[in-house]
């Protein structure tokens, strides 16, 4: 019965979860742009002397190029600036209190389908018209939630 519930949560996300995967421009893993071959170079410069033959190990190798991008990929999951804009900023701790206190109430089930998301953008990256699209049901829920709370505690 429990699994039910979860599989009709999970059929409920996944057209969020095909939007941000169709609609998004995916990273290129092994190819670098302009900038990221500056950055590149620029770290190499930051070794010191000895290290020179580390250096060139680590930065031209195509498992670091990968790991490179997709951790910027998933710091990029975290950048606030991308949920909430300057003029929905005072959502931000709203949006703390309903989280928390989803995941007092359902911790598993909350962090799945807020890594879910997560995993989808670290691997194909960010670059979509309409935003982080995936992880908008688990924000606006949040939302919905904390606001509750708060109508709760001053009613």
């Amino acid at each position: 019965m429990k699994y039910k519930y979860y599989t009709i949560l999970f059929l409920l996300y996944l057209p969020f979860l095909l939007i941000q995967y169709f609609t998004t421009k995916p990273t290129k893993l092994l190819e670098h742009t302009e900038i990221e071959t500056v950055e590149q170079i620029y770290r190499m410069h930051q070794y010191p002397p000895y290290a020179y033959r580390l250096a060139n190990i680590i930065e031209a190798r195509s498992e670091f190029r990968i790991f490179f991008k997709l951790e910027k990929n998933f710091i990029s999951s975290f950048d606030i600036s991308n949920f909430f804009n300057s003029y929905r900023i005072f959502l931000l701790p709203i949006f703390l209190i309903g989280y928390f206190e989803i995941i007092k109430k359902y911790p598993k089930e909350t962090l799945f389908f807020s890594f879910l998301p997560i995993v989808l953008l670290t691997i194909i990256g960010h670059q979509n018209l309409y935003g982080p699209i995936s992880l908008y049901p688990i924000m606006l829920l949040s939302i919905i939630i904390g606001l509750l709370k708060l109508a709760n505690k001053w009613i």
